[in-house]
C-alpha cells in the first residue's frame, strides 16, 4: 500500500511551465513556446500565434538550439488549456478474485468457490483534472459472479442431490486521484489512478433455501492503464487494476429470521482482492 502511494506521488510531481521556452532553427528564426517532449528525431512544443495555441513538432536536423525558461514571461495565455480537463470513462471486462479459498471449504464445493471467482466487472470513472498532470474524481466498479453446482448427500434411504447457487455481487464507490503523463502528440497518455472507498458485499446463496447473505467494509482501488483518443471526446483504453478489502461482519437472512456473524480472525473473513481487466469504446 505505501508503495503504491509512493509510485503515485512521484508521478504528481512534475509542474507545468508554460510558454517560457525558446527555439532557434538552423535558419535562426526563433520560437518563443512551449517544450513538450522530445521523441523519434522531433521535438515537440506549442505555440501562440493570432489568438490561437498551435502543436506542432520540428525535426532535430532543423534544430540549431533550445533553452528551457528562456524567458521571464509566458506568450501562451495562462488560462490555456492543452489537456483534457473533465474525463468521463465507462468500462466493462473481466474480473477475478485472487483470495485463497478457506479450509473449511467442503471439497465438494471447492471447484464451485473456484469458478465464482471469476465474473464481469464493469467500472465508470468521472475525473476532473487540475492540471495536465494531476486529476481528482470519483470511481466505482461493480462485480458480479453466478454459479451452480449439484452435489449428493448421502442418506439412510440413498443419495440426496442438492443443488448449490451463488449470486455474487460486489459494488465499490470512493473519491479517486489520477496522474496521467500525454504522448508526443498530446492525443494518447498513460495514466495511474488510487482510490480508497466504502465495498458492498451481497451473495444470494440458494439450496434447499434463498439465504442474502450481506457485508461492508472499507478498501482501495489502484489502476494503470493507457488511453487511445478518437474523434472528439471518444477513446479506446486497457486497464487493468487491483482492488481490495477484507470483510469481517456479515448478516445473513432467509427472510424470516436474521442473523450477525462477527469473524475475529481476519484470516477467515472474506477477502475481496480482485484484478480486473478492462476495455472500453
Amino acid at each position: 500500500m505505501r508503495l503504491s502511494f509512493f509510485i503515485v506521488t512521484l508521478i504528481l510531481l512534475p509542474i507545468l511551465v508554460k510558454g517560457q521556452d525558446l527555439i532557434v532553427k538552423t535558419n535562426n528564426d526563433s520560437i518563443h513556446c512551449t517544450i513538450r517532449n522530445q521523441k523519434n528525431g522531433h521535438i515537440h512544443y506549442s505555440y501562440y500565434s493570432n489568438n490561437q495555441v498551435f502543436n506542432t513538432k520540428l525535426s532535430l536536423d532543423s534544430l540549431k538550439r533550445q533553452n528551457k525558461n528562456f524567458y521571464e514571461f509566458a506568450e501562451i495565455p495562462d488560462d490555456y488549456k492543452n489537456y483534457e480537463q473533465f474525463r468521463f470513462a465507462f468500462r466493462t471486462g473481466v474480473g477475478h478474485q485472487f483470495a485463497p479459498i478457506h479450509s473449511s471449504v467442503p471439497k465438494e464445493l471447492i471447484d464451485h468457490i473456484k469458478n465464482l471467482r471469476n465474473g464481469l466487472n464493469i467500472g465508470l470513472d468521472a475525473t476532473y483534472f487540475l492540471s495536465e498532470y494531476i486529476g481528482v474524481g470519483m470511481n466505482f466498479n461493480r462485480f458480479t459472479s453466478s454459479n451452480s453446482t449439484m452435489i449428493r448427500t448421502t442418506l439412510s434411504t440413498g443419495y440426496n442431490p442438492i443443488n448449490y447457487k451463488d449470486d455474487i455481487t460486489v459494488l465499490y464507490i470512493g473519491p479517486s486521484a489520477t496522474a496521467r503523463l500525454y504522448n508526443a502528440t498530446q492525443k494518447n497518455h498513460l495514466y495511474v489512478g488510487i482510490s480508497y472507498g466504502f465495498i458492498n458485499y451481497k451473495d444470494l446463496k440458494e439450496t434447499d433455501k434463498l439465504i442474502t447473505i450481506k457485508g461492508k467494509t472499507t478498501g482501495y482501488n489502484i489502476k494503470a492503464g493507457y488511453n487511445i483518443s478518437l474523434n472528439g471526446n471518444l477513446g479506446l483504453f486497457l486497464e487493468a487494476s487491483i482492488m481490495s478489502g477484507i470483510v469481517t461482519k456479515f448478516t445473513l437472512s432467509d427472510g424470516n429470521y436474521s442473523e450477525t456473524i462477527i469473524v475475529d480472525n481476519i484470516d477467515d473473513g472474506e477477502n475481496l482482492v480482485r484484478i480486473p481487466v478492462l476495455c472500453n469504446a
